[in-house]
């Protein structure tokens, strides 16, 4: 692995971690994609991150993901307003703050935009894909939502809250993107990170079929992990609980086919059979909510 260095700290040593599955139904770069290739997964020898090896090439992901058509994810928007809707109580919770600036990086269709805008606050998103960016902006009334990537934010711009749902695993260098927030964080502000947490039950469990074992994800963090990362560029963990979120039975039918492509086609067909697959069901595999104050 020469030349390949650790992007939380720097480290050159690592060791094989897991070989992903040939399996999945989607295109690599989507907000729904849930694929696998055979990736090599490594781990950092001195501060544990897991990734992928080799990287893949940062122009290829981002072109992937401007150009995605993501009918499959739009497609859970009702769902996904319901789980963001919750996220926002425990952030007026935990923060104190209502009325703020928020920024959603990675927002996909603009569903946690939406609700913050609905509840008063000043809510923006940023979204390479321009798919989504367009559907949220016809399909939910935004008119804050920009396909663009961090880099594309203007100058001198300050957000009380930045959250990231399901996002910095996605990110080819996420070392740089936790850097340049601390540069649009206000003072006392936050950061509000979901991230699948590769190191709890499920993932255990389940072995290289956990569904967060995908080709869109780069990167694997734990608690101490992503601790590393974050208090690296100023931020102090202020709380962490685990994320659930709200979908249809039909679409985690679907999305089992990773782990079992014959018991989820079988799923699909019956749930549709009994007209059940919009019944919506709230789960949890791993994924873990983390709140950080800028110090």
């Amino acid at each position: 692995m020469s030349g390949y260095i650790c992007n939380n700290c720097g480290n050159g040593s690592f060791t094989d971690f897991l070989k992903l599955p040939v399996a999945g139904t989607t295109d690599d770069y989507k907000a729904s994609a849930f694929k696998s290739n055979g990736e090599q997964l490594v781990k950092c020898g001195k501060c544990g991150l897991v990734s992928i090896h080799p990287l893949p090439d940062e122009k290829a992901v981002l072109d992937g993901y401007i150009g995605a058509i993501d009918k499959e994810y739009v497609s859970q928007i009702k769902n996904r307003l319901v789980t963001f809707k919750k996220c926002l109580e425990k952030i007026e919770t935990i923060t104190g703050l209502e009325n703020a600036r928020v920024l959603d990086i990675g927002a996909g269709a603009g569903a946690f935009v939406k609700v913050a805008k609905d509840k008063g606050w000043h809510a923006e998103g940023i979204e390479p894909c321009e798919y989504l960016v367009k559907w949220g902006m016809e399909h939910l009334g935004l008119t804050d939502m920009y396909a663009i990537t961090l880099d594309g934010l203007p100058a001198n711009i300050s957000y009380d809250v930045v959250t990231l749902w399901d996002v910095l695993e996605h990110m080819t260098n996420p070392n740089d993107a936790i850097f340049k927030l601390k540069t649009i964080v206000a003072d006392d502000g936050y950061v509000v990170l979901n991230l699948p947490d590769i190191s709890s039950s499920i993932p255990k469990l389940m072995g290289p079929r956990w569904p967060f074992y995908a080709s869109c994800h780069i990167f694997y963090y734990t608690p101490q992990t992503i601790d590393y990362l974050m208090n690296k560029h100023g931020f102090e963990l202020k709380h962490k609980e685990n994320h659930y979120q709200e979908l249809s039975l039909g679409y985690l039918a679907y999305r089992f086919e990773q782990f079992s492509p014959n018991i989820s086609k079988l799923a699909v067909r019956i749930l549709k059979k009994l007209k059940w697959s919009e019944i919506p069901i709230k789960y949890w595999i791993g994924q873990t909510l983390y709140v950080y104050k800028k110090a």
